[in-house]
């Protein structure tokens, strides 16, 4: 079992910026003073506008020119085909879905494990739907499980070694389930699972390789 959170690798970028705010978007958590120069310093400045206004479309495009141009890969990307997605109220829908790490970790540190486990699953399922229908262009029911997106998700390329984990998540999380239900394990042991898979959400929304954001 791990001791504690892995490091977040990425945030949710918001704002209160109209259209911005009902679009999904990740932005790398890339410290400012390893961006070097010029760049490092717009960088330091546009991050504590964020946080102080929000920003613009324009903003938040000219963050991820600075971070690809600096790490060689997109710095701020977007899940895409929201509304195939089944999402119908996009301020609702972004706000949960930016709060779920912290419910999640706040159901853990209330000892409410299979909680915690719950909103883990959640959000690793709809990173695979996000996946699977950016591929296919197609939408996918809600009725689909989480094992059954895992295979959808291999059959359009995802990496076989994350699906591997996720499928030693998945099954790890039912056995924990029902054999507490059966007196065979311990409410402990769905504490452990959740925490087990802290690297999971970052591992796989690496993996799914989400377009770079761009302005609109």
């Amino acid at each position: 079992m791990q001791s504690g959170t892995s490091e977040r690798l990425y945030t949710l970028a918001m704002s209160e910026q109209e259209p911005f705010k009902t679009r999904l978007i990740f932005q790398r958590d890339v410290p400012s003073e390893h961006v070097h120069g010029e760049a490092g310093e717009r960088l330091q400045y546009l991050r504590a506008e964020n946080e102080k206004r929000g920003l613009s479309e324009e903003e938040m495009e000219e963050i991820t020119r600075i971070l690809t141009d600096h790490l060689g890969m997109p710095g701020v990307v977007e899940v895409p085909d929201l509304e195939m997605l089944g999402v119908t109220d996009f301020e609702n829908f972004v706000s949960r879905f930016g709060s779920i790490h912290s419910d999640a970790e706040a159901a853990y540190d209330a000892l409410f494990f299979l909680e915690a486990i719950s909103l883990r699953m959640l959000t690793l399922d709809f990173l695979l739907r996000a996946y699977i229908v950016h591929r296919t262009k197609q939408p996918i029911t809600s009725k689909v499980t989480f094992g059954q997106l895992i295979g959808k998700a291999k059959g359009q390329g995802f990496r076989q070694s994350v699906a591997a984990e996720l499928e030693s998540f998945n099954t790890r999380r039912n056995e924990v389930i029902h054999n507490y239900l059966l007196g065979q394990g311990s409410y402990q042991d769905l504490g452990d699972a959740y925490r087990d898979a802290d690297h999971l959400f970052e591992l796989v929304l690496e993996t799914i390789d989400l377009p770079p954001f761009v302005a609109k």
